[in-house]
């Protein structure tokens, strides 16, 4: 059924299946106190103390992710209120990385604190009927802790064609955006029935997480909210001012935003000039021709035009967490699941490439002094991934990876509450990070460092050439090191053909014969 609804019946919906949520989880009493004691020994083996689930002063957890948003338009002169309330009073993430960098298979780490080869899904198509274990995932252990659990705008792809209007599980809340409605007057599978609700899409799913929000001031669990926003992703429709293809912001927005244009931001690899030494899929590229270059320029506006909506969601989520006395019970996290190219490499536009334009992303976490046992750091130059930060809001929920005493996911992310603290005494100082690229995941091999990133694929995939580039000296991959450094390539291949294989991590999970430790 397709309705409009108000806000109030809305609200009294929400009441009412919150309600409802609530006596199922009182019915799960004994599944929760041996989930507590699985918990206990998880964390234990994190090096964390173990507590009770659903323990007293466990903080609420708001995680903001953003659908396509490159890490170069994540600037305070385009998301002054996000920088002003999220940033600046946080941690910033500098070297964070989408692993993959394509939405389904990142939003499945996320969920599942696993890779890509550990999770199953590799593509946005079929996306959500790839995941493995669908119902042992991330709300799902955070509900067995006593959290309320709410979905609010983009889940996986291919969530409807599984589930039509209802919610995937482990969610309380389900308002789940339909990514082919576009952006104006969406269509939202709203806790099993499908409504279509005025207004432009941003401030819808802004407005339903602030009434969210507001709702959970007056109740005693604390709540795990994921507001997934579609903005900036290309939108298939055209309006006045953006083609299909790009973003769509509101008129008013693309209007008056007068932040930094791309002439003023663009990098030394913008329609590199000599890519001899690239794959064959880059240098059968030609130059970009001054149209595409107009293009270009018009879809950064569109882009950092539709990201100011998103901005104002970010403050009005943090000024509803203040105005409800709950800002210092929360932990707010920021992020993206993949960046796009803007003519880098002279690739016109796009993601899922063994460059930094893509795999890089926005990332940054504020989090409670209570919550730290101290003051946050506030810059972290460590690789980092979303699998990361799945063990990390575990951490501050005092949850397992479980859904029953024999029924656990294997982690292969670490806790940031270190690195959150200042800390990196226990972070790997060689940390070395597996690439599956979108398309061909059996037939493409990359690994990322602190310095080096590998990328090789075979020919049928547009690859038969090896890349490697030095990060540290050369951050705009202009240098193809390759054939120059052989011995350093070799080292590279043998490791992604040791980390496409990882699972878990040393010191923390036993050991799987055959199969070595995620690092």
């Amino acid at each position: 059924m397709i309705t409009t609804l108000g806000r109030e019946s809305l609200a009294m919906s929400r009441r009412t299946i919150a309600g409802e949520r609530r006596v199922a989880v009182a019915r799960l009493a004994v599944l929760a106190l041996l989930l507590a004691i699985v918990a206990a020994g998880f964390l234990a083996r994190s090096g964390v103390p173990p507590a009770a689930a659903g323990a007293p002063g466990s903080p609420n957890i708001v995680f903001i992710l953003t659908d396509d948003q490159a890490l170069r338009t994540f600037r305070p002169d385009v998301m002054p209120r996000t920088f002003d309330q999220v940033v600046r009073p946080g941690t910033r993430f500098t070297q964070a990385l989408a692993t993959p960098p394509l939405c389904c298979p990142y939003r499945a780490g996320l969920i599942t604190g696993q890779h890509a080869h550990n999770h199953g899904v590799t593509s946005n198509n079929p996306g959500y009927a790839q995941l493995l274990d669908t119902g042992n995932v991330l709300p799902a252990w955070l509900r067995g802790a006593g959290y309320e659990t709410s979905l609010v705008g983009k889940y996986l792809n291919g969530t409807r064609e599984v589930l039509g209007a209802g919610a995937a599980p482990g969610w309380d809340e389900w308002y789940a955006a339909d990514l082919k409605s576009g952006f104006q007057d969406p269509l939202i599978a709203d806790n099993g029935d499908f409504v279509t609700t005025q207004g432009y899409l941003t401030d819808v799913l802004t407005d339903r997480a602030v009434d969210y929000i507001d709702d959970r001031a007056s109740e005693p669990d604390p709540f795990f909210l994921l507001l997934a926003h579609v903005a900036p992703h290309p939108n298939p429709r055209t309006t006045a001012f953006c083609s299909s293809g790009q973003p769509q912001p509101t008129a008013s927005d693309y209007r008056a935003f007068d932040g930094p244009s791309f002439r003023k931001v663009r990098p030394p690899s913008f329609d590199e000039a000599d890519v001899s030494d690239k794959p064959t899929r880059i240098r059968r590229l030609n130059r970009l021709t001054a149209d595409e270059v107009k293009q270009i320029h018009n879809r950064w506006r569109c882009t950092v035009a539709a990201l100011q909506a998103v901005d104002r969601s970010v403050g009005r989520v943090m000024d509803t967490l203040l105005q409800t006395g709950q800002l210092n019970d929360t932990v707010v996290i920021y992020g993206s699941d993949n960046g796009v190219f803007y003519g880098e490499h002279r690739i016109n536009h796009g993601k899922g490439r063994a460059y930094d334009e893509a795999w890089r992303v926005p990332f940054a976490i504020r989090a409670t002094a209570g919550a730290l046992g101290g003051p946050a750091a506030g810059r972290v130059t460590e690789l980092v991934t979303q699998q990361d930060l799945t063990a990390t809001v575990l951490e501050l929920a005092d949850a397992a990876p479980c859904v029953s005493p024999a029924e656990c996911r294997r982690l292969d992310g670490r806790s940031l509450m270190g690195l959150l603290r200042g800390d990196a005494d226990d972070w790997p100082r060689r940390r070395v990070l597996y690439e599956l690229w979108p398309g061909c995941p059996r037939k493409a091999l990359g690994v990322r460092t602190a310095r080096y990133v590998y990328a090789q694929r075979a020919p049928e995939c547009g690859g038969g050439q090896v890349e490697l580039y030095n990060v540290k000296a050369d951050p705009f991959e202009l240098e193809n090191l390759a054939t120059r450094r052989p011995d350093v390539a070799q080292r590279m291949l043998a490791l992604a053909r040791r980390q496409r294989a990882c699972t878990g991590v040393e010191g923390r999970d036993e050991p799987v014969a055959g199969r070595p430790f995620c690092r």
